[in-house]
């Protein structure tokens, strides 16, 4: 009897990290397991061998980080049992999408304060707020230049950033007064021609965060923006799509 338990817990569990698993691959993201980080994850036998091997999965992050360009890395809380991570994906797992030139990251997982510090390995910037919550569905940004993530003690929820508008730039003071006047009436040109491009979607300390079809840059200027939105955009498109059959995994 206590087996049989044990095998509906370990069931479960499998069951909900590949919910987890085909939400984000909905999204169109290759994922890669664990802390440290070696490889992509970007078919079928390896999502299988994600599912059924979790607690012997260590991998090393690759150096240097541009080389990820255009990967969507999962990234777990140093230390953290792995049971959890699969028990609450929502509160452990952090996504990040990575520009061509390494200077985008679109972070996904914690509503909350999350704070950066600059050294070498990339896993070493997390440094979490001890009570993560929120929902998957709940994004932050996170920016960072090529060799140095920018030192940040909190971050903007997803669904507080801007809507494509021209009075955005009035409607948040402080944006308004990081922007010099061309670049606030290139963003408004933008938005007449076209609502799916350009937008403010909030601010940092001397700098804006620009985003674009879910891709964000800090920049002052919108011209810095663009190079590097655009840079995250090639990046995506040549991403290699991948297919998760969650039947053959359970």
């Amino acid at each position: 009897m206590a087996l049989k338990t044990e095998k509906n817990k370990l069931k479960a569990l499998r069951k909900q990290m590949v919910t987890t698993l085909t939400l984000l691959h909905h999204r169109g993201w290759a994922l890669i397991p664990q802390v440290h980080l070696t490889a992509r994850v970007t078919g079928l036998p390896e999502l299988t061998d994600l599912i059924t091997d979790l607690p012997l999965l260590t991998i090393q992050l690759p150096e240097p980080f541009p080389k990820l360009a255009g990967d969507y890395l999962l990234i777990t809380r140093p230390g953290l049992p792995v049971a959890d991570v699969i028990k609450k994906p929502e509160e452990t797992i952090l996504l990040f999408k990575c520009a061509e030139n390494g200077t985008v990251l679109h972070l996904m997982g914690s509503q909350h304060d999350i704070r950066i510090e600059p050294c070498s390995a990339l896993i070493n910037h997390l440094r979490f707020h001890e009570k993560l919550a929120g929902t998957i569905k709940n994004a932050i940004v996170m920016l960072a230049e090529p060799d140095d993530l920018i030192r940040l003690s909190a971050i903007m929820p997803y669904e507080n950033a801007f809507s494509p508008d021209k009075v955005l730039c009035s409607a948040w003071p402080p944006v308004k007064n990081l922007l010099d006047p061309p670049d606030v009436k290139q963003l408004c040109q933008i938005f007449d021609t076209d609502t799916n491009g350009y937008r403010v979607a909030g601010h940092l300390p001397g700098l804006v965060i620009w985003e674009k079809h879910g891709a964000y840059v800090a920049a002052k200027r919108i011209s810095s923006a663009i190079t590097m939105l655009e840079a995250a955009s090639k990046a995506a498109r040549l991403a290699l799509p991948f297919s998760l059959q969650t039947e053959t995994i359970l």
